[in-house]
């Protein structure tokens, strides 16, 4: 509802207004009245006001002096219709230069006070959603840069721009909230719904900390197939709130799990003493994650500081358990396979090897099983097929990954290596695929969905797509699904969330995003921009 005042000094004259028109039809609420300017600033200072209706001859402080006092000191934008039944160019001449939306004789007209009001309305729900849509680019923006810090590959303008939102802080660190997809009820879920709980869990989080919404960002382990939201911790929060650090970290974990019963993990990384050294922290998370995921006892909340001196076994894996891994891999024995990588996790976990060895064993496990594809593909690039497996992945199977993870890799990549045994024909193969993505882009498709259908293993369609388009599969669907958005946003009137749901797109804000990254504007701008080319 647009919130109104109505400012005059004549009690039947504010009474008429209220009584004259369905207010709540045309959208307006009338939240506030006063007689006269003086008291009108009073409530606009206390009040969230959208439209104000104002007399010009008032006593103490009249109309335009009221309008002019607002203009300077409360809101430059603030929507005025003025009312008088003195109409002298003077007057109009002062309403004129103070912008006011319009200016109405009394008596006042039944039809000409609703026109105004539907124009009014109109113009305010499309200066709304400007607003909205500059407030969602503002935000991709803003992650975009606190990214690359928290990643470690930003620029001195990434930096920059950061600072202006996060105040620096000799004592912080990075928490890493994060939805555990060991829960089965949240692992067996479809992508869109697990981005959809996602998104609830980052609202969440943001109504809790009103205060900081700019140290609040999700999607940052997206790339190692996490489903996270970060939070750039100050220690100052805690003190403003009379705790300690563990305390206020336990209350924010115990608040966010009241929206639902999913699995929720919290990983806090070391504290570092300014902006620039957070991707140290956010690293440090890694090692929290990985000792959580090897420990037989896990607690949901992970403390980096409570591993980085836990005492550590020099000792490593042993040759022939990677050997015979390796060998079953190679034969595509699921069964053996998962034996073998549950016995590889055992030693790890009862050896307590450190952090930094566990990473040297899986990297050597990792890369001896690369080396098997190169065997049956001569011409394969090492490289390349890092690429195609996931590089991210790579790195958190390395670092933080369960046994569980690993054994959905080694079967998958076993039967990666079966496929390229089989050497399957790219040519008809993908020319079916590809009419039947143009057929279902809306759905729910994915490479796995499409693996399963034509009896092909995803990695490795994966890698067959990518060769013949050039682009990641995902990228391929998202740019179709845009484009079939744009030819909406020209042909139809259709709402944007409705237009999402045609393309595919559950959730209006995640296709905004995607607008935004292939078209640097909101569908909303395209729709507008497009309209005034065709005109």
């Amino acid at each position: 509802m647009i919130k109104v005042l109505i400012v005059d000094d004549e009690p039947f004259i504010r009474q008429g207004l209220k009584i004259l028109i369905d207010w709540g039809s045309y959208g307006y609420e009338i939240t506030a009245e006063a007689v006269n300017g003086k008291e009108a600033i009073n409530i606009l200072k206390s009040h969230r006001i959208d439209l104000v209706i104002t007399d010009i001859k008032m006593p103490e402080m009249n109309g335009l002096e009221f309008i002019g006092y607002v203009r300077q000191h409360i809101s430059p934008n603030m929507r005025f219709i003025v009312l008088s039944g003195y109409y002298e160019f003077n007057y109009a001449k002062r309403a004129i230069q103070y912008k006011v939306t319009d200016y109405i004789l009394k008596p006042i007209q039944k039809e000409e006070l609703i026109n105004i009001l539907v124009r009014v309305r109109d113009d305010f729900e499309v200066c709304k959603q400007e607003e909205k849509d500059k407030k969602v680019q503002n935000r991709i923006v803003y992650d975009r840069n606190l990214m690359n810090v928290i990643y470690g590959n930003y620029e001195q303008k990434n930096l920059d721009y950061v600072k202006r939102y996060i105040s620096d802080s000799k004592e912080m660190c990075y928490i890493s909230f994060e939805i555990d997809e060991t829960d089965n009820t949240f692992g067996d879920l479809e992508i869109e719904e697990k981005i959809n709980i996602q998104k609830s869990y980052f609202e969440h989080l943001l109504g809790i900390l009103q205060e900081c919404p700019n140290n609040i960002i999700y999607g940052v382990g997206k790339s190692e197939g996490l489903f996270d939201i970060g939070f750039v911790f100050l220690k100052e929060f805690a003190e403003k709130r009379n705790m300690n650090d563990r305390s206020y970290i336990s209350d924010l974990y115990e608040q966010m799990k009241e929206i639902n019963t999913y699995v929720l993990n919290v990983f806090i990384g070391h504290y570092v003493e300014k902006i620039e050294k957070l991707s140290d922290s956010y690293r440090s998370i890694a090692i929290a994650r990985s000792f959580h995921n090897f420990s037989d006892k896990k607690q949901n909340i992970a403390y980096w500081d409570e591993v980085a001196y836990r005492k550590a076994n020099q000792l490593g894996v042993g040759k022939k358990l990677i050997e015979k891994l390796i060998l079953h891999v190679k034969n595509n024995e699921v069964e053996l396979i998962e034996i073998s990588v549950d016995k590889i996790y055992k030693e790890l976990q009862e050896k307590l090897i450190e952090p930094r060895l566990i990473s040297t064993n899986i990297y050597y496990l990792l890369y001896c099983l690369i080396d098997l594809a190169k065997e049956l593909d001569s011409e394969g690039n090492q490289r390349e097929i890092l690429q195609y497996l996931g590089e991210e992945a790579f790195d958190k199977l390395a670092v933080g990954g369960s046994a569980g993870h690993f054994k959905r890799f080694a079967v998958e990549y076993s039967n990666y290596l079966e496929q390229l045994r089989i050497n399957a024909s790219k040519g008809g193969l993908l020319v079916k695929i590809e009419k039947d993505i143009a057929e279902h882009y809306m759905e729910n498709i994915s490479l796995k969905s499409l693996g399963d259908k034509y009896y092909i293993n995803s990695v490795y369609l994966g890698q067959l797509f990518k060769k013949e388009y050039e682009i990641p599969f995902k990228d391929y669907l998202n740019k179709l699904r845009i484009q079939k958005a744009i030819e909406l946003l020209e042909t139809t009137d259709e709402r944007i969330y409705t237009i999402a749901a045609q393309v595919g797109y559950n959730n209006p804000d995640y296709f905004i995003n995607k607008f935004v990254q292939l078209n640097e504007i909101t569908p909303h701008q395209y729709r507008i921009k497009n309209k005034k080319h065709k005109t």
